[in-house]
């Protein structure tokens, strides 16, 4: 009799030990249909976490709280490419692996000329991926944003481009606010005339100023041909 009640309870726990893993397995599959009726891995709560710190550790917690909110509809997971994985030469090397795309919606409301995105790639684990760099963070002073970004606005930014001696030209000028990737890597003002027009082509300059302390980080020529 102890030897079936021994069998009992060993069959017991192997049915619980089965059924929980099988449990596990379907939360850590969640899946949602997206507006295509396709299913789709849904991104784990703890990874979102792991982003938002992440977003945290750059702009402070006050900034990111007022200002940066998480993209659920944009931001998804991603398995390996599979081109890449057939031609792993001709692809960034996250691309073989199952990653995650992480978008927040960047917004300040007293400066309505901040609509932005920020978008990071990390890996399964939540760990971003440094070889894709991120984009949108702003940089700022000691990693806080708050009341430290942009400190120019865009009239400022107009006075800055005559003070440099941008020419009127024979059109407005075009006065735009953006991230800029790259070797600069930060928000600038984009600001550009137009110094010639005809029918075959037109052109100007265009200046970058810095949107945090308003230097002029550089300054180039445009041509644009119809």
């Amino acid at each position: 009799m102890k030897i079936e009640k021994y069998y009992f309870a060993l069959l017991l726990f192997s049915f619980l030990f089965c059924y929980c893993s099988e449990i596990s397995e379907v939360e850590d599959k969640q899946i949602k249909i997206d507006n295509g009726g396709q299913a789709i891995p849904v991104i784990p709560d703890s990874l979102i976490n792991k982003a938002n710190d992440f977003v945290i550790s750059k702009v402070g917690e006050q900034f990111f709280n007022s200002y940066i909110k998480y993209d659920s509809e944009k931001s998804r997971y991603s398995p390996p490419d599979s081109f890449c994985v057939e031609n792993p030469s001709s692809c960034a090397e996250f691309l073989l692996e199952p990653h995650y795309y992480f978008v927040f919606n960047f917004k300040i409301p007293e400066k309505n000329y901040v609509d932005e995105i920020i978008e990071f790639v990390t890996d399964e684990n939540g760990s971003v991926v440094p070889s894709r760099e991120s984009y949108g963070i702003p940089q700022c002073t000691s990693n806080n944003c708050w009341n430290n970004f942009p400190l120019i606005d865009k009239d400022e930014t107009i006075t800055i481009a005559q003070n440099d001696g941008l020419e009127e030209g024979i059109r407005d000028w075009i006065v735009s606010f953006h991230f800029y990737a790259g070797e600069y890597n930060n928000y600038v003002w984009e600001v550009s005339n137009t110094l010639y027009q005809s029918s075959s082509e037109s052109g100007g300059k265009t200046l970058l100023i810095d949107a945090s302390n308003g230097e002029v980080v550089q300054s180039s020529s445009w041509i644009s041909v119809p």
